[in-house]
């Protein structure tokens, strides 16, 4: 007599971080690596803070810093301060901010309003964002169809192609080669691997969606990912009414 047994082995689910990360290099005017500056972040809506002092080739790097918006600043002795303020750390991305000191007082002040980080250098991954308020602006009547969810204006993102039934195609990938996830936690159906619709957050909720297809890391589990992150708490009062 054969005896047959059977091993089941439970795998448990992790959630996948939603943080992003500010990076970059410290330099004086000559090109030269400026070591040990200090260099702060502020989210902004939080007014929270966290510092780093540069490493022998002036690098720098936060790690798992939640989305939002953020100031940079860099003070070293005897150089002008530097200032970068009203960057926008989207999820799960990698924000370079890189500097360049001038010779002069600790107290004198350089504020650089140029587009910094706004192209990513650092990762090959083709991504397109919604924000706050392109998903509340956008001409899109959510619940005139009998919906809070504003995943049908997922379509107006480039590399975006909804099939008869709704379900989206990124950057040529077929709509079941996508994960989707809310906070980190997946949302997507286990039969068929499309996304539970009835589980996207209201547009009222919403701080930003992200899709990303092209060059997407294995992290993902899929070659296509759509990322989606609730607002949180900020040190002004915010809510929302419609009628």
């Amino acid at each position: 007599m054969l005896l047959l047994g059977a091993l089941v082995v439970c795998v448990p689910g992790y959630s996948q971080s939603t943080y992003g990360s500010i990076l970059g290099n410290v330099k004086d005017q000559t090109g030269g690596a400026v070591r040990g500056a200090v260099v702060t972040i502020t989210q902004t809506a939080e007014n929270a803070k966290r510092e780093v002092v540069t490493d022998t080739d002036g690098g720098f790097e936060f790690q798992n810093a939640e989305p939002g918006p953020y100031t940079v600043s860099v003070s070293a002795k005897g150089f002008k301060g530097f200032s970068a303020p009203g960057l926008n750390l989207i999820a799960r991305t990698r924000l370079r901010v890189d500097a360049t000191l001038q010779v002069g007082e600790v107290t004198q002040q350089i504020e650089v309003t140029s587009s910094a980080g706004v192209i990513a250098t650092d990762a090959p991954s083709i991504s397109s964002t919604l924000t706050a308020e392109k998903v509340l602006n956008l001409p899109s009547n959510v619940r005139g169809a009998g919906s809070t969810s504003p995943y049908a204006l997922l379509q107006s993102l480039p590399g975006v192609q909804a099939d008869n039934g709704l379900g989206l195609s990124i950057q040529g990938g077929l709509p079941a080669q996508s994960e989707s996830t809310v906070d980190g936690i997946s949302i997507t159906a286990l039969t068929g691997n499309s996304v539970n619709r009835n589980q996207f957050l209201s547009v009222e909720s919403i701080s930003e969606i992200k899709v990303q297809g092209v060059g997407n890391t294995a992290e993902y589990g899929q070659p296509g990912d759509i990322t989606v992150i609730s607002k949180s708490g900020t040190n002004a009062y915010h809510g929302a009414l419609f009628w």
